[in-house]
């Protein structure tokens, strides 16, 4: 068996939410996500947990334990960290290849998907997109909470589902997770983009402006920051000294999702998820252009943005870029099945 990570190079406008691991950006879903866990990994009931037994599923839990160490965790809380880990990437990958572009294309380019990523969508102008985008933020988390908890309450085999994951240099597989494990990381994606995409009140518990990414990285003539809002910020994306605020709040909101949708899981009963929604996503209008109240994260904000990379006007579902997400996992056992289409799981 080989595992190994490689990497492509990326341009700044390739930055998506906080980044997902690649040989030239830091893996802070990842990291956010496992680091929240281990917090709260004990109070995880291993019994819970579905065992994925293909070798691939193996092979891959192995290389998330030796790359996050954690190697001490009991085994089914091992598969779980692995399964978080498929599922907070993606959001941002699809399940395809971080090296396609235009497979990358599609999951982050449509002017009306942006709500997944907590960004504005196309028509979401002025303080009225605000309101509109954070709700939009907020749905989407809260689906697929609930497509945990709902995926919790079938017959064990029937937790275990097939999901599309690439292998560079093997092509694409069907890969088999616990389905509540996946889709809680998916909704950690979302909540996690609700701290990268934004400005936030001085406490980090209310939204006050929404950022854009789908008309910044289009014709820089037809942008317009006091309808369109502020620019994506590559800045806010990294995980780093610079935002270690930002980045502690994330990380907390993170601990209380997998805290409260964990909690679902062992009481069958739903509710805890939301909660967290509420603590963590709410608007606070009156924040507009051009200053925004002063934000205190206004200029690191803009002091790298996200803006066309080649000055055109991009197609309607398309980025202009396909800069690298490109953690290259090599998986020389296990296999699996050549994917096919989608799992209806995540429905």
């Amino acid at each position: 068996m080989v595992l190994a990570a490689t990497s492509v190079a990326s341009s700044s406008t390739s930055a998506w939410a906080y980044y997902v691991g690649t040989g030239v950006t830091p893996d802070c879903h990842e990291r956010l996500t496992i680091d929240a866990l281990l917090e709260v990994v004990d109070e995880i009931e291993p019994g819970l947990i579905v065992m994925a037994s293909s070798e691939l599923s193996q092979n891959l839990t192995r290389y998330v334990a030796t790359r996050y160490g954690l190697e001490h965790l009991e085994e089914r809380h091992q598969q779980l960290a692995m399964v978080l880990f498929v599922g907070v990437r993606d959001l941002d990958t699809g399940g395809g290849a971080a090296l396609n572009v235009v497979n990358l294309r599609h999951e982050h380019g449509g002017r009306h998907q942006q709500h997944a990523h907590c960004t504005r969508n196309e028509d979401d102008d002025y303080a009225a997109g605000d309101a509109v985008a954070v709700a939009g933020c907020r749905d989407g988390i809260v689906k697929n909470a609930n497509r945990s908890w709902r995926a919790s309450l079938r017959p064990a085999p029937d937790q275990i589902i097939d999901v599309p994951f690439v292998l560079d240099f093997y092509g694409g597989v069907d890969l088999p997770v616990w389905a509540p494990g996946f889709l809680l990381g998916r909704a950690l994606h979302g909540l996690q983009d609700s701290f990268s995409h934004t400005l936030r009140t001085r406490d980090y518990r209310r939204i006050t402006h929404v950022m854009n990414y789908t008309d910044a990285i289009g014709p820089v003539e037809d942008y317009d920051e006091a309808r369109d809002g502020l620019r994506h910020s590559v800045a806010m994306d990294a995980c780093s000294d610079d935002n270690a605020e930002i980045v502690r709040a994330t990380r907390q909101a993170t601990v209380e999702m997998i805290r409260a949708v964990a909690s679902e899981w062992t009481t069958a009963t739903q509710g805890a998820a939301l909660t967290v929604v509420d603590r963590w996503i709410q608007y606070e209008p009156g924040c507009e252009y051009p200053d925004y109240c002063d934000s205190p994260w206004l200029d690191y904000a803009q002091s790298d943005e996200s803006y066309p990379f080649t000055g055109c006007s991009t197609a309607s579902d398309a980025t202009p870029d396909g800069g690298g997400l490109g953690l290259v996992i090599l998986v020389g056992l296990g296999l699996g099945r050549r994917r096919g289409r989608r799992p209806s799981a995540t429905e």
